[in-house]
């Protein structure tokens, strides 16, 4: 489902979101899709294989939060090597790993280097600076 943030000049995002299903039918009747940024990691099962097995959807960017959920992404992606791109990293909204984490996530992106698209967990939460803006 695709969601369109609605921009008023001078001042940002509006609180409201709109979901315009229409579109979305329109769109994938006529196009392939290349999904950029997925956590298809925290998907169950079922949309997981849903997703993947989705013939218009061509191509698709899964980008993991941690260790473990870039495991889960590396395997998947050897059962869809041709569909399944990853990024292996970290979430920032996450408290920082100490050492021996940061060493064995690094270990594990360095032993895995070949089969991993991007580093790092790219997003631009604007929903955050939302919810902490102050005025004055």
């Amino acid at each position: 489902m695709w969601i369109q943030a609605l921009l008023e000049p001078g001042k940002g995002y509006k609180n409201k979101f709109k979901i315009d299903r229409t579109f979305v039918q329109f769109f994938m009747e006529k196009y392939y899709v290349v999904d950029s940024h997925l956590h298809l990691d925290q998907l169950s099962d079922e949309n997981i294989q849903k997703t993947l097995g989705d013939s218009k959807i061509t191509g698709m960017l899964a980008v993991s939060t941690n260790l473990k959920s870039a495991k889960k992404l590396l395997n998947l992606k050897k059962a869809y090597p041709e569909k399944l791109y990853i990024a292996a990293g970290f979430h920032p909204e996450q408290p920082l790993l100490n050492l021996e984490e940061q060493e064995e996530l690094f270990q594990w992106i360095d032993d895995h280097y070949s089969l991993i698209s991007a580093i790092g967990e790219v997003g631009l939460p604007h929903y955050s600076k939302r919810e902490n803006f102050k005025f004055g």
